[in-house]
């Protein structure tokens, strides 16, 4: 192997030394002095003018060479040195890095479940469903049942709508195997809303078939204690409805002695018509001089009956309504019932008017697969107004083997009339 020697400059600014050996006392290691005094005699005998810059550059090669005298470039050692780096970085195990403990209490996973379980909670139902998928452990706490429950417990005194297959507390009752976030999306309007804008498509075209297919007019019967309140505007404004929701077609003569069953044809949104009748339970005037909370004694609709009770029940009377037999009769030709209630704050009749509701659906002369439509009603936006799942639970109306629905709505603006019928019509066509 040939030694040779190089400035500094000539380097690559890499470690290329592979071999370090002592400098030589052969004669042939004085020849860069030999090679810088020839120079020197040759510079001598140059013009003064010209010499000077070539001293200049001898002289600070000179410099260079003095300072690095022990160094030697070895010819091939640049490519020796880079194969020996290539098998020392495979042979050399990574470094483990050192970690820092100071910071490990800022990751959210390491965080207390409950802590993390507390943060998740002012999270809204939608985005407590996608933070799920960023991992297993996310979606491990967003799935959490008590988390779920608390967020039902909150958000259902804010729905406007509850049927029969959206009341959370019916799942309850019979011990469901679905969690609380299974029974919340499954009973949420709102979730329910966006499921119906998915299948837009798909239920207009049902409904074009629908529509092509003969069918008879459903007839549709309106009672109840809203009627004969301060919500008994909302009967009018059906009728008289200039948004063009509902659409007064014509009359129909009622079925049975003295015109009893007879009202008006409507079509809602200009495709779905139906008969509507109205059901009160005595004149205008008689109303007038009649309180809420005795409507049921003076209810011309029902007889009233008292029966004993048993011992173990606790003995004493009960009240039991029936309906009359034209009331009977017309009962059996009817394909959906609409439940008037005044939802507002203030009336504390609703007790009370589960016993009228009963009466009319009774499955003895109605079929079990005609649907009720209760309207949660207030006479505008702003009466302070009942939430819905408290109309549920105080009329009992879980307890019906039939298809039923509960909805907000407004007696002046007819808010949510229109929906709720809509759901009325679409029960009855499919039975």
């Amino acid at each position: 192997m040939v030694e040779i020697e190089m400035p500094v400059e000539l380097e690559t600014g890499v470690p290329t030394i592979i071999t370090s050996q002592p400098k030589s006392t052969s004669p042939a290691s004085d020849s860069g002095y030999d090679l810088r005094h020839n120079l020197n005699d040759d510079i001598l005998r140059l013009d003064e003018g010209l010499a000077s810059p070539f001293k200049y550059l001898i002289k600070m090669y000179n410099m260079h060479v003095q300072e690095n005298h022990n160094r030697t470039f070895v010819y091939g050692g640049m490519q020796q040195f880079l194969i020996r780096q290539q098998k020392l970085a495979k042979t050399t195990p990574k470094p483990i890095p050192e970690h820092n403990h100071q910071n490990e209490g800022l990751h959210f996973n390491n965080l207390p479940v409950n802590v993390q379980l507390h943060i998740f909670s002012f999270l809204d139902t939608k985005s407590l469903c996608r933070i799920g998928s960023v991992c297993r452990h996310w979606d491990n706490i967003s799935c959490d049942n008590i988390l779920w429950q608390q967020k039902l417990e909150a958000d259902v005194r804010q729905w406007n709508v509850i049927g029969h297959v959206t009341n959370p507390y019916m799942y309850r009752e019979v011990e469901s195997d679905w969690s609380n976030k299974e029974i919340y999306l499954r009973c949420s309007p709102q979730v329910n809303q966006l499921k119906r804008q998915e299948n837009y498509s798909f239920h207009n075209l049902s409904n074009i078939l629908r529509s092509l297919l003969p069918r008879t007019k459903p007839m549709v019967a309106m009672f109840g204690p809203g009627l004969e309140c301060g919500t008994s505007r909302v009967v009018r404004k059906i009728l008289w409805d200039k948004s063009g929701q509902f659409v007064t077609v014509g009359m129909f003569p009622g079925k049975f002695d003295g015109g009893y069953g007879s009202g008006v044809t409507l079509k809602l949104n200009n495709t779905m018509p139906f008969d509507l009748t109205t059901l009160y339970t005595s004149t205008s005037k008689e109303r007038e001089n009649v309180a809420q909370e005795h409507r049921l004694r003076h209810n011309k609709m029902m007889t009233r009956k008292v029966t004993a009770r048993d011992v173990e029940e606790g003995g004493g009377e009960e009240e039991v309504f029936e309906l009359k037999p034209r009331v009977k009769d017309l009962c059996r030709t009817v394909d959906a019932f609409i439940f008037v209630v005044d939802s507002s704050m203030e009336n504390n009749t609703l007790d009370m008017d589960k016993t009228e509701l009963f009466a009319m659906v009774n499955e003895r002369w109605s079929s079990p697969h005609v649907p009720v439509l209760v309207l949660a009603c207030i006479k505008d936006d702003t009466t302070t107004r009942m939430p819905c799942i408290d109309v549920v639970n105080r009329l009992e109306i879980g307890n019906l083997s039939r298809p039923w629905q509960v909805c907000n709505c407004e007696a002046e603006s007819l808010k949510g009339v229109s929906d709720g019928i809509q759901w009325l019509l679409r029960q009855a066509q499919q039975n």
